[in-house]
């Protein structure tokens, strides 16, 4: 709850982001972009804010700081001005010169090493280039000591969480940026933040190193700080500290990112780390009400929560007037996004719930949303004044909390009660005319529901693996007394340490590392209480069902179009959502027909799309793959790799198409893939823009020839122009010279074709026929 300044340019909004804490001669002091100043707090819980003129670059963008002896240093983003001061409660910064800091990037992050006394800086905020580290001398005007090296550098292949988009989902890499070092128990832990600010699922992972430049090896719990659910998400850009009593903290940037992008508030949340030095952080329930402690407490078994029960949510509500658009339930549905305005600032303008049943009310929440406001930086902070009642009824009401005449800008303050309230009806109402209008983000009720009624254990949790292997889809069994879920998952059944909440029973995210396993449970909670998962699962692939039910036999053909039903994510992946074609079947992949062959085929493809197969191995051995089909794009060929069962690849092998049109699809081959009997699932991974029409499998090693494919026949033979072809079924047809040369190649879905070789020269030829996994060919003389 500080008094986030609101922002100097358009839109008017309010923002502090990129927070940095620093323990310094008995206070804390915290540090965010673009406040205007920075807070003091005897104990994390109050804050004091001071402005500062006396730092030059205050406005800029992720601060840090460093406590040297009795001095804080200050810099700041895109500077290589460093400030000084010994007494952070007076505003009498000075620019520290000579300086020789030569490191003017962004996000940079200082760091002392208590065993030698040495400092060092990190630094870093880009979607393409690395987080850097060096050695700075602060007694030499923190001048580099020695050359910069390379810490974390992008690795969205493997891990989920580094790919921007509200759901992990935009297929490029996110900003790994906001660098902070902590060391504990001997280790060095670099921690960073990714995708971008501007996403719930912004969140901060670790390397952990044994020097503060490295070598540095990941953590694969990470991200240890993510908050994607609730009222309000995003825990990352953060800094860990340690407080006066031993215990570690995470203090991390949070969004609202509705009026612009950089829209932003600050979290805290305890961190504990396990016996074998993992990093992990309590985030799930950190909008909820908790305790602050005033002594050494262990984080592993307590989170702070007060345990205290949301009583508000979804609530039916009224309010004075409402305005079109920001309706009058967006100020209960726990999230911070969407709010509910009046049509005025007027004083007597008011908002209202109905609890259902009267209930034990313990603390409110007041998280007021600034609509229409047009507050800028040089008279950033504002109050308002309000009072909030209660009442058994609807009709009688007694004044519950009075800030009638509040003079503290408090845009999230919680109420703690006095006295627990008895209750079923609060309403709050404006007392001051304001310029904008009177607006709630939410009207957050904690306390005690009555009634005994407590969730059950949840039953029927799946844990589905994606055919990328970086995305879950979970899905259990509803209830219908619960208000939400909270997911918890981890490495092992016995630390599953990270959590999200949701309102809904199923979770799907991408926010996951590759190349580990995962094993999740699923808490449920309403107004009476949490029922903790009993239920722990493994996350297990998942490629969807088979196209029409039945697995595709091999040896056998397999239309491209085939693919498992599962829907995006499942039996394909599309990056392009939507489809215009609409052939064959109604989702996100582009089929398209050709009516000369009777044949649908994939188009529209692009690197990183997929389909998947679900296949059933009739006999055990090594099998002969080839596809038809052809790359679009001459200069800049595509293909396929293949993957089985969703075993990694590290370098699969690339199957080049050669170009051509719907006319001249041809066929390429993959030879001696292993398989046991029984069902396989086989992806088919895309690179660029290619067709794909169909697909043979084929046991290595056996006949090309049989009977049926006997009948193939072309006559007259010899000929000088035209030669009348018999075919047995339809199939590939391939015309090559002695030499194997082809000379022509494409599908033919009928059994009888004319071939003109008119223009060949005299001379002998080959024609080739492939079908159903089998080969034949005969001789044709041009006469």
């Amino acid at each position: 709850n500080l008094n986030y300044r609101f922002q100097p340019d358009e839109p008017s909004r309010r923002e502090a982001a990129d927070p940095v804490v620093e323990y310094f001669k008995g206070k804390y002091y915290l540090f965010a972009s673009k406040s205007g100043g920075y807070w003091s707090s005897p104990d994390l819980a109050e804050w004091t804010y001071i402005r500062t003129t006396t730092i030059p670059t205050i406005e800029n963008y992720a601060p840090t700081v460093l406590a040297k002896g009795d001095t804080l240093y200050y810099v700041a983003s895109g500077s290589t001005q460093i400030c000084y001061t010994t007494n952070p409660d007076v505003d009498n910064w000075k620019v520290l010169s000579p300086s020789q800091f030569t490191i003017s990037e962004t996000d940079p992050a200082f760091f002392k090493d208590d065993a030698t006394g040495k400092v060092y800086a990190y630094w870093g905020c880009s979607d393409k280039n690395p987080i850097k580290g060096v050695e700075v001398d602060p007694a030499k005007g923190f001048k580099s000591v020695g050359t910069p090296v390379v810490l974390i550098d992008h690795h969205t292949d493997l891990y989920g969480w580094e790919i921007p988009g509200n759901d992990n989902n935009e297929n490029r890499n996110g900003w790994n940026e906001g660098a902070t070092m902590l060391k504990y128990n001997g280790k060095y832990y670099l921690q960073y933040a990714s995708p971008g600010t501007e996403y719930r699922i912004y969140a901060d992972g670790v390397y952990v190193g044994d020097s503060p430049l490295g070598p540095f090896k990941y953590m694969e719990n990470s991200p240890f700080s993510i908050k994607p659910g609730g009222f309000i998400g995003g825990a990352g850009h953060g800094h860990t500290f340690k407080d006066k009593y031993g215990n570690y903290w995470h203090i991390a940037t949070m969004r609202i990112s509705k009026r612009h992008q950089f829209e932003r508030r600050i979290g805290i949340f305890p961190v504990y780390f396990d016996e074998t030095g993992g990093m992990y952080c309590h985030t799930v329930w950190s909008d909820y009400p908790f305790a602050i402690p005033d002594q050494k407490v262990d984080f592993t078994t307590d989170n702070g929560s007060l345990n205290w029960n949301l009583l508000s949510y979804k609530k039916q509500s009224a309010a004075s007037t409402t305005l079109n658009g920001y309706d009058v339930g967006n100020a209960n549905d726990e999230a911070v996004e969407t709010w509910w305005s009046a049509q005025t600032g007027n004083a007597g303008e008011w908002w209202q719930v109905d609890l259902g049943n009267s209930m034990h009310v313990k603390a409110i929440q007041v998280n007021f949303a600034d609509m229409d406001f047009t507050n800028k930086a040089s008279n950033s902070f504002t109050f308002y004044q309000y009072k909030i009642e209660c009442s058994e009824n609807g009709q009688n009401w007694t004044t519950l909390v009075d800030k009638t005449q509040n003079t503290l800008d408090s845009p999230h303050e919680l109420i703690v009660l006095d006295a627990i309230q008895q209750t079923r009806y609060l309403r709050i109402t404006n007392t001051k005319n304001m310029s904008g209008k009177f607006s709630l983000y939410d009207f957050r009720v904690f306390g005690q529901g009555n009634g005994n009624v407590l969730p059950q254990n949840v039953s029927g949790l799946q844990a589905r693996r994606k055919t990328d292997k970086r995305r879950f889809l979970l899905t259990w069994d509803k209830q219908e007394e619960v208000t939400g879920y909270v997911v918890r998952w981890g490495l092992s059944p016995e630390k599953l340490n990270n959590a999200v909440m949701v309102f809904d029973n199923q979770l799907e995210a991408g926010f996951f590392n590759r190349d580990v396993d995962y094993y999740f449970s699923v808490d449920a909670f309403n107004e009476n209480g949490v029922a903790k998962g009993v239920q722990i699962v493994k996350g297990e692939m998942y490629f969807g069902t088979a196209y029409g039910g039945a697995a595709h036999e091999v040896p056998g053909t397999i239309e491209a179009e085939d693919y498992n039903e599962g829907g995006q994510d499942v039996g394909y992946y599309d990056s392009t959502f939507g489809n215009s074609l609409l052939y064959y079947r109604k989702d996100d992949v582009d089929i398209d027909y050709y009516r000369r062959n009777s044949a649908y085929f994939l188009t529209n493809t692009a690197t990183g799309e997929y389909t998947n197969y679900t296949i059933d191995v009739k006999e055990a051995g090594n099998y002969s793959f080839e596809a038809v089909g052809a790359s679009v794009t001459a200069g800049s060929e595509g293909g396929f790799s293949l993957n089985f069962d969703g075993a990694k690849s590290d370098s699969p092998i690339f199957t080049q198409f050669p170009v051509g049109g719907r006319s001249e699809f041809q066929q390429v081959k993959v030879d001696n893939i292993p398989f046991s009997q029984g069902n396989h699932v086989m992806t088919f991974n895309i690179t660029g823009s290619i067709y794909v029409d169909k697909f043979f499998f084929q046991k290595s090693g056996t006949g090309l020839n049989d009977q049926k494919m006997s009948q193939l026949v072309a006559y007259p033979n010899p000929s000088s122009s035209i030669f009348h072809i018999s075919l047995p079924q339809s199939g590939i047809v391939s015309v090559a010279d002695v030499y194997g040369k082809v000379l022509q190649h494409y599908y033919e879905n009928k059994t009888f074709v004319d071939l003109d070789a008119s223009s060949y020269p005299k001379g002998i030829y080959i024609l080739l026929f492939s079908s159903d996994n089998q080969t034949n060919k005969i001789k044709l003389i041009k006469s």
